[in-house]
């Protein structure tokens, strides 16, 4: 019965984030600097979600590699995920290059995760218009 408890509560969240895919925000690669655009759900901590925070790194292809995320700084470990493993050099670098950026804009990434601004400010802060500080007072 745990493991039916646990199946429908893991189908729960997989639901919410699919719907949540259409709302995510992109931060451009002219705003980031990087080769690709990352995609973020804002205020995914306030919706049900009880994971880590989640960044789709968009691939070459379109599809999107997501990378977990915590307050920390911490990247949950996905070297041996199957779908790392499927990806090519090229987009290993893409990984590895938005991984590097997120643990540098780990504050921001969070803060915009746990739903203290909106994509505008996002967008504000990024382009140097706004300061992350003023969100976080």
């Amino acid at each position: 019965m745990n493991n039916l408890n646990e199946a429908m509560k893991n189908l729960r969240e997989q639901k919410l984030e699919e719907e949540l895919l259409f709302e995510m925000s992109s931060i451009l690669t002219k705003e980031s600097g990087l080769k690709t655009k990352l995609n973020l759900i804002q205020n995914g901590a306030n919706r049900g979600m009880r994971h880590w925070a989640r960044v789709k790194v968009v691939l070459n292809n379109g599809n999107m590699f997501p990378v977990k995320v915590n307050e920390k700084g911490e990247i949950e470990p996905f070297n041996n995920s199957g779908q790392y493993k499927k990806l090519t050099q090229g987009e290993k670098e893409l990984v590895k290059e938005a991984i590097k950026y997120i643990k540098e804009n780990v504050k921001l990434i969070m803060a915009y995760w746990n739903g203290l601004f909106e994509e505008d400010d996002l967008h504000n802060i990024l382009q140097g218009r706004a300061s992350l500080e003023d969100f976080l007072k």
